[in-house]
């Protein structure tokens, strides 16, 4: 676990979330202007947000999330940042809704997850790319089977989907 505050404005340049860690408490990289790339490796972890905060908040230019492949489930916690581009990967199974809500550096999506469930909400909607609002383009790999529900919703500049065929 790392916990909550735990790297607050320390001046990170590169994070790497190990396979091993569970939990990171809330504002635990907060505030690090420079991190710029976020390398994502545990494979179920949970990221604690709140309304107003995340993990991450304050840290907006991080351009660069590399999302490991052997990742089960994406965490809440990469909202507001500024992610450019991103892949997900074949193994993903589960993404927490909001998970990059309002990223509005984030111009394309790589979506490889064959078989990925949004975590359940408290009945209100919650999509994970809502607010990104230079999305431009979302590729869907060859295993895709199913998109899930509200994926993509409020990705307002959203211009090209593009299916992979078998």
């Amino acid at each position: 676990m790392i916990p909550t505050g735990a790297f607050n404005g320390c001046g990170l340049y590169t994070l790497t979330i190990p396979e091993h860690i569970e939990r990171i408490g809330l504002l635990a990289f907060a505030n690090n202007s420079m991190l710029g790339t976020v390398n994502l490796n545990a494979d179920s972890c949970y990221m604690v947000v709140n309304y107003n905060a995340g993990v991450f908040t304050g840290s907006n230019f991080i351009a660069n999330l590399n999302i490991g492949d052997r990742v089960r489930h994406i965490p809440a916690g990469f909202a507001g940042t500024g992610i450019r581009q991103l892949t997900i990967p074949a193994g993903v199974q589960s993404m927490a809704r909001s998970a990059f809500k309002g990223c509005k550096m984030l111009t394309s999506v790589t979506w490889d997850a064959a078989d990925c469930l949004l975590d359940a909400g408290s009945g209100r909607t919650y999509p994970p790319f809502e607010g990104c609002t230079t999305l431009a383009s979302v590729a869907f790999g060859r295993g895709v089977q199913a998109v899930p529900d509200y994926l993509f919703a409020g990705a307002t500049s959203l211009a090209s989907v593009t299916f992979r065929p078998d």
